[in-house]
């Protein structure tokens, strides 16, 4: 599993199994961290992302400002986390 931090790319080694629920396969460490299926950012780095884009006003400078504190990513990634997010919130707005 690759992983994008706040403090660089990680890889973990992780082995799958079949989830009790609903009896397909998943990789449980995933679901213990609240990592989607194809996750690829950490939820640390998913919030810094998210605020640099509210404060800049831009995905091109919040990609800008992401590659000057060390998190380097593409202005294309933020769109879609942006994107995600505010789906998400209007999905629980009644």
């Amino acid at each position: 599993m690759h992983l994008r931090t706040a403090f660089g790319p990680i890889t973990l080694e992780c082995g799958t199994a079949k989830i009790q629920v609903d009896r397909s396969w998943g990789c449980p460490m995933r679901q213990r961290w609240g990592l989607t299926a194809h996750q690829q950012l950490s939820p640390a780095l998913e919030d810094k992302l998210a605020y640099f884009a509210t404060v800049t006003g831009s995905y091109e400078a919040a990609a800008k400002l992401a590659a000057k504190v060390g998190c380097p990513v593409e202005d294309s990634t933020i769109r879609a986390l942006v994107q995600r997010l505010g789906a998400q919130a209007e999905a629980q707005t009644p």
